[in-house]
């Protein structure tokens, strides 16, 4: 992800042409390093990012020192990927310093100014394995031998709910109204259909990633004909605050 910030840089008249420099620097030691900028929530939550005047990563550019031209000047707030945090706005406060000629002039007192991210809740689903529960020949109290399996990605705490084409039954091609009900079965817990959804804490670990696994069961088959039952099942996961 990269931010764009425009600095202004103005300059009196000169008979010469002189080098134009901006210097970024931190009041607080743990903010910056000359290269990497570490912006926090308040309540020690980090978020790691690169200041830059290149756009998208391209090489060169990332350092605490960029020669500019008077006028506004494009630079870029750099956000490292594969980071998860929390939802909240993250700062970090710094300093754009004036320099002529790089390393031959001691900086000039500058101007202070906030880097601001805002972090949203986000969540997401990935498939890990299997599309299909297959139960073979059904017989009451069936349960498919494989579970199919995924992953919900989530900074914050979630709820995952689950729906039907056919309202929680097995039904053969064009078979209309009822069919062989069933439960789903989530993490080896059986899910009521009357109200299917599951709450869920945020995960912990670098990637906020848990794995989860689908099954269902079906209590009876009564006096259903023979023939192929199915029905599709959709999960959806969203925050909860």
């Amino acid at each position: 992800i990269s931010q764009t910030f425009q600095v202004d840089v103005r300059t009196c008249d000169r008979a010469q042409t002189r080098n134009l420099f901006v210097t970024v620097a931190s009041p607080d030691p743990n903010s910056y390093d000359g290269r990497i900028v570490w912006l926090s929530d308040g309540s020690g939550q980090m978020l790691q990012a690169r200041l830059s005047d290149r756009p998208n990563g391209q090489a060169g550019g990332q350092n605490d020192t960029f020669n500019v031209k008077a006028g506004l000047t494009s630079l870029y707030l750099q956000i490292d990927r594969g980071q998860v945090v929390r939802p909240g706005t993250y700062r970090a406060s710094m300093r754009a310093l004036a320099v002529l000629n790089q390393g031959n002039n001691t900086p000039r007192i500058g101007q202070p100014f906030d880097l601001v991210v805002t972090v949203q809740a986000a969540v997401g689903l990935a498939a890990a394995s299997g599309s299909e529960i297959g139960l073979g020949e059904l017989t009451d109290q069936d349960r498919a031998v494989s579970n199919v399996t995924f992953d919900a990605y989530a900074n914050v705490a979630y709820e995952l709910s689950l729906s039907s084409d056919n309202d929680f039954n097995l039904r053969q091609r064009g078979g209309g109204q009822g069919g062989i009900a069933y439960k789903p079965v989530v993490d080896d817990n059986v899910v009521s259909v009357a109200q299917a959804q599951i709450d869920y804490a945020a995960p912990r670990g670098e990637d906020s990633r848990r794995r989860h696994k689908l099954n269902v069961v079906v209590p009876a088959i009564g006096n259903a004909a023979a023939g192929r039952y199915r029905d599709f099942l959709t999960v959806t996961i969203k925050p909860k605050f």
